[in-house]
């Protein structure tokens, strides 16, 4: 699980995901990917895990609040910082699915 699509101004941008938890995620930006946010903005985020196991990806889509944000500079990238806003069973449920699958590959 690398990367997140967020759509956005009628544009997909695809981030790096440099962690993700129950509670968000936090993406490092490529400096001309042209992603122009503000705090407080709801965010749509999708991205999909490849399961061995399964003919289909597991797939979460879900909104996301920009909760702070970190410039670039000349030795780090830009980072934002997102908190979940979708509760529904089947999101609370798909992410915990891709929880446990980032937690067992890092064993």
């Amino acid at each position: 699980m690398a990367q997140v699509q967020i759509p956005l101004h009628g544009e997909v941008h695809l981030v790096q995901i440099e962690n993700i938890s129950a509670g968000g995620l936090l993406v490092r930006l490529d400096r001309n990917d042209g992603l122009d946010l503000s705090l407080g903005a709801i965010v749509q985020v999708f991205l999909a895990q490849p399961i061995d196991t399964a003919e289909e990806d597991l797939c979460l889509a879900g909104d996301a609040e920009v909760m702070r944000m970190a410039p670039g500079t000349t030795t780090h990238t830009s980072t934002i910082a997102l908190m979940w806003c979708s509760s529904e069973p089947a999101f609370v449920r798909t992410l915990a699915q891709l929880l446990d699958i980032a937690k067992r590959s890092q064993r």
